[in-house]
């Protein structure tokens, strides 16, 4: 996610959007008042501008993913925002077996392959050093997720309901595949298997390591893309998942909207999503070879990460040698003074997650 800056005219995801994506976005989009008409100005331009290299980037990206080498299935690491997902996928990623979208490659995507290390010493001063809502340390190289970079070549990505926040459709179709027509269906294949090719130019020859949360509710989508993927799936006490999500929107989201909406229908919006994306993930993870879905608790792997490497490394009959062990170790030892932010919720809020977030995510933490 890029972070704007405090004027609301800084650095958006749909910076160097492909213009005519952003033309459907603004037709579709068109009704309601606009938080910032400058700011959709300036994404216009800079789109505008910068479409010839876009272009550019499009068929350089198809020439070099022609003959990529076969890899297995990738490796999703799914579960709730704010569950652990970032801190697992940062761990795995010291494993040289694994390849992964950089953050400099989701700011500007339709940029990446054609700027090269040029481009990415341009784009680095726009990625802050830590997040805003947990202070984890940030790099163009470091690993992030997908959703939004497809947002600039595709109305196929859920993130638009974040840019959008009124307009639920993107989520409802693309994230729960609820009323989505089947053009619409192939649409969204298209563009992840795009997404994806477009990773694996960087890393050939490697499996991808995928986090992201918005496919916790995608599984038949993505068992059917990749039949033979290996999902993760990080669950944590939403008594402290769903004050780390807010926070996560006051900070990030926020500044991301394009569109006037009441931060006061925050909440609601959290807690529709949560319900959304881990029931169906309830209902549908059956569907996953057993050797193929293993479930950690955000606790476990909070208090022993290397156990719980190990314990994925065993589930999916994978190798782990001592070189990424001890890539791990310096890892963990660099960020040893980090410190998780510590909630307390109101007790109608309290309440309110003890009856209506998903029954079976809160018990998983009871145990």
């Amino acid at each position: 996610m890029a972070i704007s800056k405090k004027d609301g005219i800084g650095a958006h995801q749909y910076f160097f959007i492909d213009p005519f994506v952003w033309c459907k976005l603004l037709w579709t989009n068109r009704k309601g008042p606009k938080s910032s008409i400058r700011r959709l100005v300036l994404i216009t331009s800079i789109s505008v501008l910068s479409y010839p290299f876009q272009l550019m980037n499009g068929w350089l990206a198809y020439w070099k993913s022609r003959n990529l080498p076969d890899v297995p299935d990738p490796v999703f690491i799914i579960g709730h925002w704010r569950s652990g997902t970032t801190f697992l996928q940062y761990l795995l990623s010291q494993d040289d077996r694994f390849g992964y979208l950089t953050y400099y490659q989701a700011f500007i995507p339709n940029l990446s392959i054609l700027g090269g290390k040029w481009l990415k010493r341009r784009v680095a001063p726009f990625i802050p050093a830590k997040r805003p809502q947990d202070d984890v340390h940030l790099h163009v190289d470091l690993p992030t997720e997908e959703e939004n970079p497809i947002a600039t070549f595709g109305t196929t990505s859920a993130s638009h309901s974040w840019f959008w926040p009124t307009n639920e459709s993107y989520h409802r179709r693309y994230a729960i595949f609820n009323g989505i027509t089947q053009a619409d269906y192939l649409r969204w294949t298209k563009n992840y298997r795009r997404m994806l090719r477009r990773i694996s130019i960087n890393w050939p020859g490697r499996q991808l390591l995928i986090k992201n949360p918005h496919n916790t509710g995608r599984i038949p989508e993505l068992l059917e893309l990749y039949p033979n993927a290996r999902f993760i799936y990080l669950h944590r006490d939403p008594q402290e998942v769903y004050p780390s999500t807010r926070l996560m929107y006051d900070r990030v989201i926020l500044t991301q909207y394009l569109e006037l909406y009441p931060v006061s229908n925050t909440t609601d919006k959290i807690f529709n999503y949560a319900v959304d994306i881990l029931d169906r993930y309830m209902s549908t993870s059956r569907q996953v070879r057993p050797s193929h879905l293993i479930e950690i608790d955000y606790t476990h792997l909070v208090k022993d990460p290397k156990e719980v490497i190990a314990q994925i490394y065993g589930h999916f009959d994978y190798h782990l040698d001592n070189a990424t062990l001890d890539r791990i170790t310096t890892y963990l030892s660099e960020r040893s003074d980090y410190r998780v932010n510590r909630h307390v919720n109101d007790a109608a809020l309290f309440r309110r997650i003890q009856t209506s977030w998903p029954a079976f995510e809160r018990n998983k933490n009871d145990v």
